[in-house]
């Protein structure tokens, strides 16, 4: 009997995170994209994935109050997270983008669904920075910093203020 509380209280909690994850990433998300568009002028693809995300993960959440399923939740989120900051890295910046520091976050996620996930997310993550300085090196034509060079330092600071807050009011 005392065993399945403490597995009850375990999903509970885990389900509370990952809701308060969500809808927090997802508000600033919105927030952050609004900036990029009328505050630092970005043009481009780095606005589109914010609403994306926002838009996506919010969805997420509405099916999951209809099936149920958390790990079906962690999963998708997870994957939405790093598609959205993969490209966003890329667009930004690439190896040298402050947005970079996103991608950790996915691994702490992995970490707070099960150890295996996060094991599996940690190395996912490495191969996906080691791409992304394989594709700087590259020097692909299609891939430009969106970011104008006159709001690259406030991008940069809403950045980390966005990697740091999430770290902190989430798993605070």
């Amino acid at each position: 009997m005392q065993n399945s509380n403490v597995n009850r209280d375990r999903i509970k909690d885990k389900t509370k995170l990952l809701l308060k994850f969500n809808y927090v990433s997802s508000l600033l998300s919105l927030v952050i994209g609004l900036l990029s568009v009328f505050l630092f002028n970005i043009k481009g693809s780095i606005p589109f994935l914010f609403f994306f995300y926002f838009a996506l993960n919010l969805l997420n959440v509405a099916a999951f109050k209809k099936h149920g399923n958390l790990m079906t939740m962690a999963i998708v989120t997870s994957f939405l997270s790093w598609v959205s900051a993969l490209v966003i890295t890329l667009f930004s910046g690439g190896i040298n983008s402050p947005f970079i520091f996103i991608l950790a976050l996915i691994v702490l996620a992995g970490y707070v669904t099960t150890r295996f996930f996060g094991k599996i997310y940690m190395y996912f993550i490495l191969a996906t920075i080691v791409a992304i300085f394989i594709i700087d090196q590259a020097n692909p034509e299609f891939i430009i910093n969106e970011v104008p060079s006159e709001s690259r330092d406030a991008f940069s600071l809403v950045s980390i203020l966005f990697a740091v807050y999430l770290l902190g009011w989430i798993f605070g």
